[in-house]
């Protein structure tokens, strides 16, 4: 169920991107589902309704990136607000150093919520590019969309993503 809100902004942000419109920048709508756990993001839904506003940014027309924060407190993060995936997953602090240059890095010490599972991770995506590291829970906001013990990666290595915008996704 921790998941639960994440698949679901991932299938709203498919629908909203099928339109075909291609814009730097948009606010996209993310449809808030109630179930067991509604009582968590009640005053998501007091505030917005059934949708909640998503910023996303068009990057040459591939990739749409937003802000996330994980953790308590909060560490914000661009992640890629990928459609054909639904894994989230950021650079972890514990990534080499000559491999972590451009981009953000989650440092799970500073989480007072964050929780260590500590099994492998490990997707290689279409164009041969690839992410490992280890899974964990920690609490997940997207723009006051709170999600609690969300399951996410920490990526200690992989190829591929070094001139990429973002910092996960």
């Amino acid at each position: 169920m921790r998941n639960f809100f994440f698949f679901v902004l991932i299938l709203s942000v498919l629908w909203c991107l099928q339109g075909g419109v291609v814009v730097e920048s948009r606010t996209f709508q993310i449809e808030v589902k109630r179930g067991k756990n509604s009582n968590k993001n009640g005053q998501i839904w007091k505030k917005y309704g059934a949708k909640v506003p998503v910023p996303l940014q068009n990057h040459e027309n591939i990739v749409y990136f937003g802000t996330i924060s994980v953790g308590t407190p909060a560490q914000k993060f661009t992640v890629d607000f990928d459609t054909g995936s639904a894994d989230l997953w950021l650079v972890s602090y514990k990534k080499k150093k000559e491999e972590k240059k451009k981009h953000k890095r989650f440092n799970s010490r500073l989480s007072s919520t964050f929780q260590n599972i500590g099994g492998p991770f490990s997707i290689e995506y279409a164009d041969k590019t690839q992410a490992i590291g280890k899974t964990a829970v920690d609490n997940l906001n997207i723009n006051g969309l709170k999600v609690s013990q969300q399951g996410l990666a920490l990526i200690t290595s992989g190829s591929g993503f070094g001139d990429d915008p973002h910092d996960g996704m």
